[in-house]
């Protein structure tokens, strides 16, 4: 466990690449956010998927498209319990779906699950697959969630701190690099610095930068909140430092770490390249290489089995806070085992665009925040290595989503905020569009179900798990009052 976690380590201290800072508005979006973490707020909505999907193509989509539905949740002291439904013509909920969250895990059950109880793996659980996990440690993935998912406003007090390490670090990297030679590109003339560090050497790095960590109070109290009393006793203790220097001497690092560095004669950074090796038997993985280079970064994981390829702009996180952008994001992923098997196999270019209207109603004194996403994703195999053949890859014509986020409420902390979605996605083989619309509302009696006896759906092997989605399908299918058959009882009308 210890030794996957430093090794996590190594790649966040080298590699990561720290989001801006900003001072978090309270817009509409966060207010509503707000509101539901109080308990005196409940939410309450509906919506509907509308498609002509295939059963035999899209299960999902067929048993539970077409039909309308309803949304309650509401929470208390931490814990929150969701209820999807369906009304029949005396008002009365069937065909529900309900998700229930406490300390303990969260829950799914249901009449459409004809009252079965599962317990689903939560984020930070499906992390520990990767991280790892052992039972007499405690786990440290629902930290790593925690830092992900905090809030801009979070994240802008953590950059004059880690600006102190990224500084370390780059002075440490610097103090490697040879005598530069000289590269010509066209007209354009570069520097190339080029270094290769012992693992031995990055082993005494990490250890000095775990040192540091540890008594670093400005640090300390910015991880806190994002870490249990278990996990800081164990991971970020002083006393344990002779511990953690045995721990990072025992990881196996299978050979130098490659950097490589173009610079013009003026100090300006043409492009950047890192070469981590890996050990293949502990990650699954030999090989991660990081290039930057015309405003993009591309990171590529490989190994015997598997290949994974990233690249987006070197500004992502600064991009994507904006109202407003437009940029493009690419990722492939293949199998290497089996040349035949191409499910699961994609490279994709997704074309991402976002748009920002904000006005007040002058009549109403309603605010409103109106978010436009749209995203093409297209085949593009253009990233692929020149090892990985595009024979892996099912083509495919280019599919549209387009989403708006409509948000509005009058001022005051207190005031009920409403948002509507509308979506669609649009392919050559499956088209479909969702609508709904929910508000804040006062809170009703918190009186979720009974989570006792739940059966871990992670217990369940592929065959068990296939057999509880056919039964939810099925009873999905046959039980649910669909648009038109909700209609004609409105009308008086007799459902088919």
């Amino acid at each position: 466990m210890m030794k996957r976690i430093i090794s996590f380590l190594i790649l966040f201290s080298l590699l990561a690449a720290l989001l801006p800072g900003m001072a978090e508005e309270v817009t509409l979006p966060v207010k509503m956010d707000r509101q539901l973490q109080n308990d005196q707020n409940g939410l309450k909505g509906s919506f509907v998927i509308t498609t002509d999907a295939d059963s035999a193509e899209n299960p999902f989509l067929a048993a539970f498209g077409n039909a309308p539905f309803n949304i309650l949740r509401n929470m208390s002291s931490g814990e929150w319990h969701l209820v999807v439904y369906q009304s029949d013509e005396s008002e009365n909920r069937v065909n529900t779906v309900e998700l229930y969250r406490n300390d303990t895990g969260l829950f799914l059950s249901g009449s459409l699950l004809q009252g079965t109880v599962y317990q689903l793996p939560e984020l930070s659980s499906l992390l520990e697959s990767e991280i790892g996990t052992a039972y007499e440690n405690p786990s440290i993935a629902s930290a790593f969630l925690s830092l992900a998912t905090m809030s801009s406003e979070s994240r802008g007090s953590w950059n004059p701190v880690l600006e102190e390490y990224e500084k370390k670090l780059t002075e440490w990297i610097n103090s490697y690099f040879s005598d530069p030679s000289t590269q010509t590109n066209g007209s354009v003339q570069s520097m190339i610095l080029s270094c290769s560090i012992p693992p031995e050497d990055v082993k005494k790095q990490i250890l000095s930068l775990v040192e540091t960590a540890a008594g670093d109070e400005d640090l300390l109290r910015l991880l806190f909140p994002h870490m249990t009393e278990e996990q800081t006793q164990y991971y970020m203790n002083p006393a344990l430092l002779h511990y953690y220097a045995d721990v990072i001497g025992s990881i196996s690092l299978p050979g130098n770490i490659e950097f490589r560095k173009a610079v013009s004669a003026l100090g300006e950074t043409f492009s950047t390249e890192m070469v981590l090796p890996l050990d293949a038997a502990q990650t699954g993985y030999s090989r991660l290489r990081v290039v930057s280079e015309n405003g993009l970064s591309s990171w590529t994981l490989s190994g015997e089995k598997q290949i994974w390829v990233f690249v987006l702009p070197e500004n992502a996180g600064e991009l994507l806070a904006q109202k407003e952008y437009d940029t493009v994001i690419q990722v492939a992923h293949a199998d290497l085992t089996d040349p035949e098997k191409k499910d699961g196999n994609y490279a994709l270019r997704l074309q991402i665009s976002r748009t920002q209207e904000n006005n007040t109603d002058e009549n109403t004194g309603k605010e409103h925040e109106i978010q436009h996403y749209t995203v093409r994703a297209l085949y593009d195999p253009s990233i692929l290595p020149e090892n990985v053949s595009e024979d892996l890859f099912n083509r495919f014509e280019p599919v549209d989503i387009e989403c708006v986020l409509h948000y509005s409420g009058k001022p005051g902390r207190t005031t009920q905020t409403t948002l509507a979605v509308t979506a669609s996605w649009t392919g050559s083989d499956l088209s479909f569009s969702v609508e709904g619309k929910v508000k804040t509302s006062s809170t009703w009696p918190f009186v979720p179900f009974d989570p006792a006896g739940a059966v871990s759906w992670s217990s369940l092997d592929e065959d068990g798990q296939a057999a509880a989605l056919s039964g939810i399908l099925l009873n999905a299918a046959g039980s649910l009052i669909r648009v038109r058959e909700a209609d004609e009882n409105d009308q008086g009308g007799t459902a088919e």
